[in-house]
């Protein structure tokens, strides 16, 4: 499997994740906290929370439409090649398929009863590295070709110790 992704494309899709936060805020600013009832330090603590999440995704976005160039990750019988154009939103890395002890997918609660799934690579000397989401590229079909190449699987809720799947 082989996969390309412009940088600029992804810090273009960041950089509208910032604007509509900034948007949504400025409609929940107009819309909600305008009303005589609502407590002042509602709209200071979401505008807080707000504001530090398009700041982060509009940095990034800045940074990835800066540096250019592309993503490009290779999954084959060698292993696991992820060159990345931007050093600051993704670390680049080779891994050998020998030197994989396992992928970990490990799933967490978030809000509303929604769960948040991150993949790491485990070696076979104890490290593990997390998967970036940055580039854009399906994760899980990242791990579905490191699994038919013969990488064992685990699934883990975190927060417990159960073992999902194997």
């Amino acid at each position: 499997m082989k996969y390309e992704k412009s940088a600029t494309i992804s810090g273009v899709f960041n950089i509208a994740i910032a604007v509509i936060t900034i948007a949504g805020l400025c409609a929940m600013q107009y819309f909600f906290f305008s009303r005589p009832n609502i407590p002042m330090m509602l709209p200071v603590v979401v505008w807080a929370i707000g504001g530090i999440v398009a700041l982060v995704f509009g940095c990034l976005g800045v940074s990835l439409v800066q540096s250019g160039g592309s993503w490009l990750i290779t999954v084959d019988r060698n292993g696991i090649s992820w060159a990345s154009p931007n050093e600051k939103a993704d670390k680049s890395f080779r891994l050998a398929l020998s030197d994989l002890a396992r992928v970990e997918t490990r799933i967490r609660r978030a809000a509303k009863g929604r769960t948040k799934r991150s993949y790491f690579l485990i070696t076979r000397s104890g490290g593990e590295r997390k998967l970036s989401p940055n580039s854009g590229i399906s994760l899980a079909n990242v791990v579905a070709e490191l699994e038919r190449l013969g990488v064992d699987h685990q699934t883990v809720r975190v927060g417990s110790n159960l073992i999902v799947g194997c």
